[in-house]
């Protein structure tokens, strides 16, 4: 395969990955990765350009130091991108560190006139290095992504370590091998960016799954009392009522209603008020697991349908019928007892 064509499909690989990484960095909420790879794949791009182009117009030693100082950029933003994206904390600047050693690296190679196994040498045990350490932290975080994503990335980031540092070798051993290590490298790298772009689309897809959830918790649950509120008391009734129809079925409705409670607001104020809810609330509750439990053999739901008032509907194979837990009713919503007070 012509080189001309190997370096478009690099180039237009690289330039796709960009325009993605920057889209996904632009949405509100998203960790900082996203845009770090899309710096990332702007440096490969550039490098993978410059060097096309500087090797049909100038020698190659030019064009292998431009390629060298723009390809490690890329390892390095690749790295804090990953950082960033897990969320861990590592400084920044032990990359910039290592990458100003690396960029010194390659003047040096160049001005000094070095022989091109160093050079090449330096330059792949610094990108290695920058692929090492994505492959361990990738590795060790692979619980963090579902579906094995982190592990695709370490076992990716592990070939391109012994791509990097075996390819010089073979170039001089093999200067025809070239085209199809550039080839090689620009799979392994598209395996690699493609399983970070699955992991930024998973983390897209359980952050959307966390707000349909976080919704529909708001949508369905009384802020002030943790239970259900009226709108999920009237979406699923009729689904109970179709249960209740199930032959040796038997339905129940209870309708509980605090009475005299507006005095209590009048005079000690809604915070105390609202503090009574809550505490009639939690005994309810309790008393509504109890008849849903295996006690009553029962599947029910209930919830606040007013300002002091609770309703609980149920099914049960037992024939179980509302006066049958009056008495639990009781004991639980009234530990000590009927009481004459201002909300009984």
């Amino acid at each position: 395969m012509p080189s001309e064509i190997v370096h478009t499909i690099g180039c237009t690989i690289y330039f796709v990955f960009a325009l993605l990484f920057l889209w996904m960095g632009r949405v509100p909420r998203t960790r900082a990765g996203p845009g770090w790879w899309a710096a990332a794949m702007s440096f490969a791009l550039a490098a993978r350009l410059a060097y096309s182009v500087l090797l049909s117009g100038t020698d190659l030693a030019v064009a292998v130091f431009v390629y060298a100082a723009l390809v490690v950029v890329e390892k390095a933003l690749l790295a804090i991108g990953l950082v960033e994206f897990l969320g861990l904390k590592v400084r920044h600047r032990w990359f910039w560190g290592a990458l100003l050693v690396a960029e010194c690296w390659v003047l040096l190679a160049w001005l000094s006139d070095m022989h091109p196994v160093a050079r090449s040498f330096g330059l792949a045990v610094f990108n290695a290095g920058f692929l090492s350490f994505v492959a361990w932290t990738a590795l060790r975080q692979r619980k963090e992504v579902p579906h094995h994503l982190m592990l695709v990335t370490a076992l990716v980031s592990a070939a391109l370590v012994v791509h990097w540092m075996s390819a010089f070798v073979i170039f001089q051993a093999l200067p025809g091998w070239h085209v199809q290590g550039f080839l090689l490298g620009t799979v392994l790298v598209l395996a690699q960016y493609l399983s970070l772009l699955a992991a930024v689309l998973m983390d897209f897809q359980r952050r959307l799954v966390q707000a349909e959830a976080s919704a529909l918790d708001m949508a369905f649950q009384d802020p002030l009392t943790g239970l259900n509120n009226q709108r999920y008391m009237n979406t699923l009734f009729e689904k109970a009522l179709v249960l209740a129809n199930r032959p040796h079925q038997s339905a129940a409705v209870i309708f509980i209603d605090l009475d005299n409670f507006k005095p209590i607001n009048d005079l000690a104020g809604h915070h105390v008020g609202d503090e009574v809810l809550r505490t009639v609330a939690g005994r309810l509750g309790s008393l509504f697991t109890v008849i849903s439990g295996s006690r009553w053999d029962a599947i029910g739901m209930s919830g606040r349908f007013g300002c002091a008032a609770w309703a609980h509907a149920h099914a049960s194979s037992r024939g179980v019928q509302s006066p049958d837990f009056a008495p639990t009713l009781r004991a639980n919503a009234l530990p000590g007892g009927l009481r004459r007070c201002g909300a009984c």
